[in-house]
Order: structure tokens, then sequence, then C-alpha cells
């Protein structure tokens, strides 16, 4: 079982400055495969394979969308 962290950050709601949430993510393998996990204020959720597939292309469609991709 393998952890690698790609992001971990205390984020601020730009509205309201006063929420705040920890979000990390990364790979694991905990399940025998490499999937997607979060953990957001400290909670974990390991996503399957498809759900991680929707995500970054989502995700990928907004970076494009707000011009990150350049």
């Amino acid at each position: 079982m393998a952890t690698t962290v790609f992001f971990e950050k205390i984020l601020q709601d730009q509205v309201q400055k006063d929420h705040t949430i920890k979000l990390e993510f990364g790979r694991m393998s905990f399940t025998g495969e490499n999937l997607i996990y979060f953990r957001i204020d400290g909670k974990p959720i390991i996503i399957d394979r498809q759900t991680g597939l929707e995500i970054c292309e989502a995700m990928h469609d907004v970076a494009i969308y707000l011009g990150y991709d350049k």
C-alpha cells in the first residue's frame, strides 16, 4: 500500500472569506490498484477508476474554459 500526495492546501472561499477547507488529493494503492483519493477536512474517500476519469475530464474542461491551460 502506497500513497502519493499531489496536492495539499487550505482553500479559502473567495466570497465568504471566513470559509475554508483543507483539501488533499493524490493516488493510493490501498485496494490493490492505483486510484485517486481525496481527503477533505480530514475525511478520506477513495474513488473508482471511472469516477476518477470523469473528474479529471471535467477539471480539464474547466481549466480550458478559464484559460488555465496556457
